[in-house]
């Protein structure tokens, strides 16, 4: 070895000898981790040091794996502090001169990617079971946006608009279902009828539930206003409900016993729900957020004007959805 300093990161345990030297101490179950994160020819960390040749040139990420293994691997579940931090994982894997930013890239690259890989509390460990984010991942693909992701923000739509000034507030209803009488009423579009300056999704969604009441005209066209969500924010919100939906989903699994964690990870499960629950409502809030109202005036044939929409943004503030709606009326 050439290194100035024999390190952690050195260690080759891409070498079928040194491997399985190495996991002969520990317990069962290691021999796919280190194949799959750490070290040899099929490893993430070697996919990464050949995707960026900053980080390859230093073998960083594969030198940051070895240094985690090393530093983590012999410890037990039930350790109320497990792992190492990043200062740990600089020493042992920069070589005296070395850019350390260089190996934090890596470590941050490693936090992506890697399947068993564990973070807590600005500490990192492997684990012969998958990381919590990685099972997060993965289960994402299980939900579809009208089984699950519409259902869920339109449960929490209900909640957070509530009824307010309007004779009634109809979330995702179609236009048979809204009444035709003369109370005000407040519709608000799937987020498939997104508004954008460049789109007519929103417009042509409205108009719909505007002119006709099912498949009768809508004789009061002038008690309807529409709320839609913004279009460059809408695939941000699906994403944060399919996290969520993902996090509640091994939360029931713990629940029910059919994952097997141990408490740290079952206490992080606890906070990633929480955090991605509040999260969401406030992305709700954010995205839907275009107030559309229909204008028609009468020229001086008092014939009608064409129908025209106008587009109003509510603003960011604390107030409660529907208080900020009825503020941007009123205005």
């Amino acid at each position: 070895n050439r290194d100035l300093m024999i390190l952690p990161g050195a260690l080759p345990l891409y070498d079928h000898d040194v491997k399985n030297e190495s996991i002969y101490y520990l317990p069962q179950g290691w021999d796919p981790v280190v194949e799959r994160d750490i070290d040899g020819e099929r490893a993430q960390t070697t996919a990464i040091d050949t995707q960026d040749p900053r980080l390859g040139a230093v073998q960083a990420a594969r030198r940051t794996a070895r240094t985690i293994f090393l530093g983590s691997a012999p410890s037990v579940p039930g350790q109320m502090v497990r792992g190492i931090d990043a200062k740990r994982i600089a020493l042992g894997t920069a070589q005296p001169g070395a850019t350390v930013s260089v190996f934090q890239d890596a470590l941050q690259r490693l936090s992506d990617r890697l399947h068993y890989l564990n973070m807590a509390d600005g500490r990192y460990w492997f684990d012969v079971r998958p990381n919590l984010r990685r099972e997060m991942e993965e289960r994402k693909r299980r939900f579809t946006n009208k089984d699950d992701i519409y259902p869920e923000i339109r449960s929490r739509l209900s909640k957070m608009i509530g009824k307010g000034c309007f004779g009634g507030t109809h979330i995702f209803t179609p236009s048979g279902d809204i009444p035709d009488d003369f109370e005000l009423h407040l519709c608000v579009l799937t987020p498939d009828a997104p508004h954008s300056i460049n789109s007519n999704l929103s417009t042509k969604a409205a108009v719909n539930i505007l002119q006709k009441r099912g498949d009768q005209p809508r004789q009061h066209q002038n008690r309807l206003i529409f709320l839609a969500a913004d279009a460059d924010s809408l695939g941000r919100l699906r994403d944060q409900v399919r996290s969520y939906l993902s996090w509640k989903s091994i939360r029931n699994d713990i629940e029910a016993m059919k994952l097997n964690l141990d408490m740290l990870q079952i206490n992080q499960v606890r906070q990633f729900v929480d955090k991605a629950a509040s999260g969401l409502n406030r992305m709700i809030s954010e995205c839907y957020r275009w107030l559309l109202c229909p204008v028609q005036s009468m020229t001086t044939s008092r014939t009608p004007d064409p129908l025209t929409w106008e587009a109003l943004t509510l603003n960011g503030s604390d107030k409660s959805m529907v208080a900020k709606i009825e503020d941007k009326l009123l205005a």
